[in-house]
């Protein structure tokens, strides 16, 4: 989508050339950035579980429960800063982007929450699990990184002959990686509570804190528009916008062997951003702008057990649906070399 606006901004008489037309002294690029999470919404709903179906307790579907992040505090309004690199060649170019971000909230339980935790400790043990009890304050806070790696390949770019106006469009092939420390604080543990078929021990209340992390190859299109002489200030418009879609087995993407499922995945991650570089001597540059970010992931994830006999041999759990968005505010101000 970004690519084809960038060619409907092609002046009738601009001029074709192979690979990107920027001049050498101007090929890499090192900005700060700094902005917030300005929305932020991911649900997990449960479906329904063949379990019940093929022992004939159907009536059972009705346990099925659903978690937003509404239900932790968290919607939007944290911080976030980073850096971003780009260095262009002529057909090629790396882009990549680090942010850091964190969150802070605090929340009542509004039911009996059961979580899957690393760790959290009750009389000299560890367990895997968490209950936070209904009407249980709690915080919850989490650090961390989201990294964008792109390489941009830029076969051809469009110019006027004095240089005032470029366009570059691209194909990246990339992968976005995001992980981090989590910690949450649920009050001093006051004992276990047995939950789930097949059951699994929950400690009520207690501290926990671990590790996440995710990452997803990225294929995509994008564009630049540069407006401005050479040697004067330019206004620089670009967008990209990537995806991942996957249908197949968890076991690619997860170490959770013993709980295999089948997933359909659809992830969107679309940037848009707007600046102005400042001309410096030697063809060097100031540059300053403004940027936006959505995310969107989507999956439905279903047992693979597909025979009554494997159904009840899996004791699989609730088939889920998962969604979750983000978008992300930011400014940033560089230097271009």
């Amino acid at each position: 989508m970004a690519a084809l606006l960038g060619l409907g901004a092609v002046p009738a008489h601009a001029e074709f050339a192979a690979g990107r037309a920027l001049p050498p002294e101007r090929d890499a690029h090192l900005s700060a950035v700094g902005g917030a999470i300005a929305t932020m919404d991911g649900s997990v709903q449960e479906t329904s579980r063949a379990l019940y179906d093929v022992t004939g307790r159907s009536s059972l579907q009705g346990r099925r429960e659903d978690y937003d992040l509404g239900d932790f505090g968290m919607d939007g309004g944290y911080p976030t800063f980073g850096l971003q690199f780009e260095r262009a060649w002529k057909y090629w170019t790396l882009d990549c982007r680090l942010l850091m971000l964190t969150m802070d909230t605090a929340a009542v339980a509004q039911r009996d929450y059961y979580i899957g935790v690393d760790g959290v400790a009750f009389r000299g043990r560890e367990y895997d699990y968490m209950q936070i009890p209904e009407g249980r304050s709690f915080t919850a806070d989490f650090t961390g990184l989201m990294l964008d790696v792109r390489g941009l390949i830029t076969p051809c770019s469009w110019h006027t002959r004095d240089g005032s106006v470029v366009v570059t469009p691209w194909i990246s092939l990339g992968a976005f990686l995001a992980g981090g420390t989590y910690e949450i604080d649920a009050g001093p543990a006051s004992g276990l509570v047995s939950y789930q078929n097949p059951p699994e021990t929950f400690v009520i209340g207690g501290k926990a804190d671990g590790l996440v992390g995710a990452g997803l190859p990225e294929l995509g299109l994008g564009g630049e528009v540069r407006l401005g002489r050479p040697a004067e200030r330019h206004l620089v418009v670009r967008g990209d916008y990537a995806v991942c879609q996957y249908n197949g087995d968890t076991g690619l993407i997860t170490t959770a062997d013993h709980r295999n499922k089948e997933i359909d995945f659809d992830h969107t991650n679309v940037r848009i951003s707007g600046g102005i570089e400042w001309p410096l001597s030697g063809g060097r540059a100031i540059t300053t702008g403004l940027q936006f970010q959505y995310i969107r992931t989507k999956a439905e994830i279903v047992s693979d057990a597909d025979t009554p006999a494997a159904i009840r041999a899996a004791r699989e759990r609730f088939d889920k649906d998962a969604e979750f968005e983000m978008t992300i505010l930011g400014a940033y101000l560089g230097y271009r070399f």
